[in-house]
């Protein structure tokens, strides 16, 4: 059966999937209602287009409208900060010769949000060669950027380019917008099969003028896709939960609303990176929640032995359950995880002891709350490992 979502789910899909009719009628909720909509809304990213959607019906209380209002008028303002930060980047940048692609938000809002006030950056990420990305910083130093204070960055051991598939994050002294300079968009246990040359030699010219580019339709897809699945599984759902997974579907519909997108293109990359798994669970979540991605495309992609029982019940534990979720994977990997975990994901040095200790440390209190709720609701722990497992089987079977 579908996954039934709670009517404050349902006005959020509403706002980013629009069915023929309304999925629900909000004339008549209560004050507690209409605070459970919007504390969702703000945790998946969406209160802006919340607020258009609330201001073409009828019944939403005055407070609530203003509430509305006032998130939209601030993220237009945040954004046109943003669209004004990412056009000084890329001026330094062309200036300087450097290739320059953007990448997920900045090349979302380009491309096929009319109104870029309804899509929320949390920062500025490009796609710089490899070889560029010395001259890269040092072009965006040279006009104010430095990278942020972190403590962790003493700990960081070895290239971090080998791990790590963009530079630490750079800012300026305004700390409004992060720029992170990528030289690929899959992380490093994504990437085995996916040469990022690829995406250049497919990339077209922006749109709004200058010299930097844009992914193809189809790899901005891919990219959004894998990147929703990968924030909903394993370790990264782990600092992710469920927050911002409806903002990722709501990108979805604006690439397949917006963009003529090649669906066997799309399958062949997707195939070629062995990438399929994640793309076919992302868009499988789309249509779930009312996004029309073609049957066709879909059964292109579509793993052997999938249940789509299990796309959604991934639906409904990632997507449309609040809040922060511990998907455990082992309890070995809780209380022992093995050192490459702690040199990739916490920036352990494997050259001392003393540095795996301090990962370790940062490891468990920065999953202590996480762990904590999960221990308040052990069935949920067990859904989410059970979750885990089956979606790895069907990568591992890719």
């Amino acid at each position: 059966m579908p996954v039934a979502p709670s009517p404050e789910y349902d006005l959020l899909l509403d706002a980013i999937a629009a069915a023929p009719t309304a999925r629900v009628d909000p004339r008549r909720w209560d004050h507690a209602q209409w605070q459970r909509t919007l504390r969702a809304a703000e945790w998946h990213r969406l209160t802006p287009a919340l607020a258009c959607h609330c201001a073409d019906i009828g019944g939403v209380p005055d407070d609530v409208r203003a509430t509305l209002e006032q998130r939209y008028l601030e993220n237009a303002a945040r954004n046109l900060f943003v669209a004004a930060t990412l056009q000084r980047v890329l001026d330094a940048l062309g200036a300087a010769g450097t290739p320059v692609m953007t990448l997920k938000g900045a090349a979302l809002v380009e491309t096929v949000y009319a109104d870029p006030a309804l899509r929320e950056m949390l920062d500025i990420d490009l796609l710089v060669p490899t070889a560029s990305l010395d001259d890269a910083n040092a072009t965006l130093t040279a006009i104010g950027f430095g990278p942020v204070d972190s403590p962790d960055d003493a700990d960081r051991g070895g290239d971090p380019r080998v791990n790590h598939h963009h530079d630490p994050a750079l800012v300026t002294d305004e700390r409004i917008v992060a720029v992170e300079l990528h030289h690929h968009i899959a992380m490093v246990g994504e990437r085995a099969q996916f040469d990022v040359a690829d995406l250049w030699e497919r990339a077209r010219p922006g749109i709004t003028g200058g010299d930097h580019l844009l992914p193809s339709a189809e790899d901005l897809l891919l990219h959004v896709c894998f990147h929703f699945t990968r924030n909903r599984v394993g370790g990264s759902a782990e600092r992710h939960g469920t927050g911002g997974a409806l903002a990722q579907l709501a990108d979805i519909a604006a690439l397949v609303a917006g963009e003529p997108i090649d669906w066997g293109a799309l399958n062949a990359q997707a195939r070629a990176y062995r990438l399929a798994t994640r793309v076919f669970l992302a868009l499988f979540a789309a249509r779930e929640i009312g996004i029309p991605i073609p049957a066709t495309a879909l059964d292109a992609l579509r793993p052997s032995g999938f249940d789509p029982r299990l796309g959604r019940r991934l639906v409904e534990l990632r997507v449309l359950r609040d809040g922060q979720t511990l998907p455990v994977r082992s309890l070995r990997f809780i209380i022992a995880p093995g050192r490459e975990v702690l040199e990739r994901g916490w920036d352990a040095d494997a050259r001392g002891a003393g540095s795996l200790a301090r990962a370790y440390v940062r490891r468990a209190a920065a999953r202590a709350p996480a762990a904590g709720a999960a221990l308040k609701r052990p069935w949920a722990s067990v859904q989410d490992y059970r979750l885990n497992g089956r979606i790895g089987a069907l990568e591992h079977a890719e």
